[in-house]
Parts: structure tokens; sequence; C-alpha cells
């Protein structure tokens, strides 16, 4: 019998996924291992690569009008990233400039910092 397994992953429609929070550390993660990628034969590569691209699919703000202009240009920079081809030559480097505009992108979802000692006691 050749059943096929139900993915253990439900489907999570664009609505619902609009209204999960952002992890950013994971995606901190992600974007620092592409910073210490050595080699453009880094094994993993790919992966890494496919995750920034869906970091920045989920960062990529839909109404770019209220945004700030350095957020407005990370977003046009990480659409054009996305529709360029994979080429083998350029991945290391694609890897980085993927994961340099999803950090921008991802600024603004951080929590803000908790004040510093000094802030609090004057």
């Amino acid at each position: 019998m050749n059943e096929v397994a139900a993915s253990p992953v439900p489907e999570v429609t664009a609505e619902k996924a609009d209204a999960l929070p952002i992890d950013v550390a994971t995606i901190d993660a992600t974007c620092a291992r592409a910073f210490g990628l050595q080699r453009a034969t880094a094994p993993g590569l790919p992966d890494l690569t496919r995750a920034l691209r869906g970091h920045l699919e989920l960062l990529i703000p839909p109404d770019l009008a209220g945004q700030t202009p350095l957020t407005q240009a990370a977003a046009r920079d990480a659409t054009r990233l996305l529709k360029l081809p994979d080429n083998a030559g350029t991945a290391r480097t694609r890897a980085r400039a993927l994961a340099q505009v999803c950090l921008i992108l991802l600024e603004p979802h951080r929590p803000p910092a908790a004040p510093s000692d000094e802030e609090t006691h004057g």
C-alpha cells in the first residue's frame, strides 16, 4: 500500500502568515551565517539562500508609501535581488546581499531595547 503521509506542517494562509510574529533571532542567525561564508562553494549555500529569500518575502512591506526612505530602498533592492536568476559564480555575494537587505528590513520588527542602568538611575 502506497499511502502518502500528510505533511506535519500545517498550511498557513497569507492572512495567518501576516499575523505571525517575525522571528528576529532566527533571521539574525541566518544572516550571520551568510556573512560568515568563506567560499562560494560552501556546503548548505543553496539552503541558506533559500532561507534568506523566504525571510525577505516575509519582511518586504506590502505598502512602501508609509515606510522610511531606507526601508523603501532596501525593499526595492530585495525585490530586484529576488528576481535575479541563481548564478553559482556569485552565490556567496548574492547571499550576503540578501542578508544585508534582510537585516535592514528586519529592524522595525526588533523589540525595543531595554533601558540601561544609567538611563534608569540618572
